[in-house]
């Protein structure tokens, strides 16, 4: 989870104005491992 806090305010591509693979990419990851009751 610090990885993706990292990209989020590193790279304009998770936080910029248009949607992209990358948001759905990310999206989809933290949606499985909280599936997986993996995220504390």
């Amino acid at each position: 989870m610090q990885y993706l806090n990292w990209l989020a305010a590193t790279r304009d591509l998770f936080g910029g104005f248009s949607l992209s693979y990358a948001n759905f990419a990310a999206g989809s990851t933290v949606s499985v491992l909280y599936y997986m009751d993996e995220l504390d």
